[in-house]
């Protein structure tokens, strides 16, 4: 994973620092086996965003009620912190993108990842508890993005969850949290998760 990557990846909670590494990496290798080396780079294209700015995302493509009214302005489906990129306090994001950046252009180039690589990623994301948004319902499919949430917690709720706590608390009781319910993959990762969380 490249220093600007892993620069954008600062924004999220250590468990999706560790997860995201490891992610990158393997589609990384996709990539160069089906490109070549030194033809395409994957990026962490966001990691956290204030829920402000997720907000005006969200109103790209929309009228002040919602509406969709040009679906071609569309960045997002979530409101502020009804989005994992900023639902935990204190800057700790749940979710990351990932981009194929052109060596060639220097162009983030979505359309020159095919749907089979795409489909490829979001099933490697899901051997590491993630949730990809290439699965999301058909109208909502979003292959960039990658999010690790608690079962039975929508995003608001895991805001509301952790929002009165103390940084180092909240960024514990996840970490408790998520471990419980992601017992394999955390025993998996768990000296790259404890190196993260130490960070």
């Amino acid at each position: 994973m490249n220093r600007t990557s892993i620069n954008r990846l600062k924004g999220g909670h250590p468990i999706l620092r560790a997860i995201a590494r490891e992610h990158v990496q393997w589609c990384q290798t996709k990539v160069d086996e089906y490109f070549g080396a030194n033809k395409a780079s994957i990026e962490i294209a966001q990691c956290h965003r204030d829920p402000l700015f997720q907000d005006e995302l969200f109103a790209r493509g929309r009228n002040e009620k919602g509406e969709i009214v040009d679906k071609n302005l569309l960045v997002t489906w979530a409101r502020g912190i009804d989005s994992y990129h900023s639902c935990l306090p204190y800057g700790l994001a749940l979710a990351y993108d990932i981009y194929p950046l052109n060596l060639e252009t220097k162009l983030l180039d979505y359309k020159m990842i095919p749907d089979n690589l795409w489909r490829a990623f979001a099933l490697r994301g899901q051997t590491l508890a993630l949730t990809p948004g290439y699965f999301f319902s058909s109208k909502k499919v979003d292959p960039p993005h990658y999010n690790i949430s608690l079962l039975g917690f929508s995003a608001a709720a895991i805001h509301r969850e952790f929002a009165q706590l103390p940084f180092d608390i909240a960024k514990e009781e996840f970490r408790r949290n998520w471990e419980k319910q992601n017992a394999l993959i955390a025993n998996r990762l768990y000296e790259q998760i404890d190196k993260e969380m130490s960070a």
